[in-house]
């Protein structure tokens, strides 16, 4: 419903390129009349009420940064930036648990949402056994996706009077997502390539016979 409200001929520079806008104003009555029941992945049976669109819209008010804003009862203030952040963001975290697995996906989430955390608590608190949190946490910061952070404790500078804290911010899971998918596509055409080489070394082969 957001966008035949971006489309409209303010949202347009000299050129005729549609330009960015962070926020649009959409009326409630509008965006209760345009949704769809038939929604794919749920059951046939389900049917749009105003209490169900309602629930919907709190969440989305409710998300940190918020994508929707009560404007005024019958108009809702949608943050275009806010939404197209958060899809940066769980886009970065889908990657880096699609590459480590779901054990090392659940670590990354705790670490962005509680910040600075020890061994022993994402352990306990993600409920992964303690010699497996420590490989996942060593295999992610060999990739720059995570960061360990020592605090040494006067007046001796030893392991054992040292703490050891966890961390990772969205930058540092947004630029090992983009390495992992640059490399990725990089073996792709790499492997395309090969596969190009000795079709072609075959065709020449049968040729010369």
């Amino acid at each position: 419903i957001a966008t035949p409200a971006e489309l409209n001929p303010g949202a347009y520079d000299d050129s005729g390129n549609l330009k960015w806008q962070n926020n649009i104003f959409v009326s409630e009555k509008d965006a209760f009349s345009a949704l769809d029941d038939n929604i794919v992945g749920v059951d046939s049976t389900f049917t749009w009420s105003y209490e169900k669109f309602k629930a919907a819209t709190d969440a989305l008010c409710n998300m940190r940064p918020p994508a929707l804003e009560q404007y005024d009862k019958g108009k809702y203030l949608i943050h275009i930036s806010s939404i197209v952040k958060k899809l940066k963001e769980e886009l970065s975290q889908s990657i880096i648990s699609q590459r480590y697995g779901d054990r090392s996906g659940r670590i990354l989430r705790m670490l962005v949402e509680l910040g600075h955390l020890d061994q022993k608590t994402i352990s306990d608190m993600a409920m992964i056994p303690m010699h497996d949190t420590r490989y996942d946490l060593y295999q992610m910061m060999q990739q720059h996706v995570v960061e360990l952070h020592e605090v040494p404790r006067p007046p001796n500078r030893t392991p054992a009077t040292t703490l050891y804290f966890w961390s990772t911010s969205q930058k540092l899971i947004k630029d090992a997502a983009e390495r992992f998918t640059y490399k990725s596509i990089l073996n792709l055409k790499l492997r395309r390539q090969k596969f190009v080489a000795v079709d072609n070394m075959m065709v020449l082969q049968m040729a010369d016979k």
